[in-house]
């Protein structure tokens, strides 16, 4: 049961990922099937807190002055990577699809650009769930 847990939470650390979690199970001696279910829903669990909390993370970082050098650089790389999704993909692109290509990308960096973006989500947008006025 540790070797799962272990395995479970190395799949959340950012930039490791499932590039360190499923190496790892295989020289644990963990059957596949699990090693991918574990690894998989491991690295997503942290996406919804991501996707909610990165703004009002770098907004007190910026209000306390704690490595606000740190966070104008992650902006500025977010909005750049926000803008190449929009120019690749469109408005119906997410984060998620366009940088799961890229061998440097990782949830987190996907997260951070999509937190930045114009396309609608949470608090973003149309509201896709109202009625159409009748015209």
């Amino acid at each position: 049961m540790k070797k799962y847990l272990l395995v479970f939470l190395i799949s959340m650390i950012p930039i490791v990922e499932l590039r360190g979690a499923i190496p790892i199970a295989a020289a644990k001696g963990l059957p596949f099937g699990w090693t991918y279910a574990l690894t998989v829903l491991g690295n997503m669990l942290p996406v919804p807190f991501i996707l909610l909390l990165i703004p009002v993370l770098f907004a007190f970082m910026r209000r306390h002055h704690i490595l606000v050098g740190l966070v104008d650089w992650l902006e500025r790389k977010a909005e750049k990577g926000a803008k190449k999704m929009e120019k690749r993909a469109g408005k119906a692109a997410t984060a998620e699809t366009e940088t799961a290509d890229a061998p440097a990308a990782s949830r987190f960096s996907g997260c951070t650009c999509s937190s930045r973006s114009r396309f609608p989500g949470p608090g973003r947008g149309p509201d896709r769930l109202s009625p159409r006025s009748s015209e």
